[in-house]
């Protein structure tokens, strides 16, 4: 019977860090299957606020309804990250990619999954939340902060 790397290494206590690259690529196609199925059935009541409309001609009621949209879209894409790392430890990105996630201390909880994916709903965060990474051997400062790592499988 042929163990596979992972299996070795987690005999060994060795984990490989996932390469940069392969974060970033099971990230552009986690963004695209949350664009498919999160923000598309938002697309056409946001092109029906925004039709020929400079943006201070957009009445309050036409901005609440934006920024209940996107709260929404926000919270439905945060869903997304947690639920399947939780459950299976990895995105769909990620399984493509054959990266996944674990937790450093124990058992990966819910907890540690909410910290680590909270940057994902606010762009500014989330490039501070990278740039941290790529000054810290590959680990994202929520990882840090949630005792979580990304590793090659």
């Amino acid at each position: 019977m042929r163990l596979k790397k992972s299996e070795l290494n987690k005999l060994l206590g060795k984990n490989d860090v996932a390469p940069f690259w392969k974060r970033v690529i099971a990230y552009i196609i986690d963004i695209l299957i949350i664009n498919s199925i999160v923000v598309l059935p938002f697309r056409d009541s946001l092109n029906e606020i925004y039709k020929g409309e400079m943006l201070f001609k957009v009445s309050f009621n036409d901005i609440k309804s934006v920024l209940l949209m996107s709260m929404i879209i926000a919270i439905l894409s945060l869903i997304y990250w947690v639920v399947l790392e939780y459950r299976i430890q990895q995105t769909i990105g990620k399984h493509i990619m054959n990266i996944y996630v674990i937790s450093m201390t124990k058992k990966i909880n819910f907890s540690q999954i909410i910290i680590r994916n909270v940057t994902k709903i606010s762009l500014p965060l989330l490039i501070l939340d990278i740039l941290y990474m790529l000054n810290n051997k590959s680990q994202r400062y929520t990882e840090k902060l949630s005792n979580t790592k990304v590793i090659e499988e």
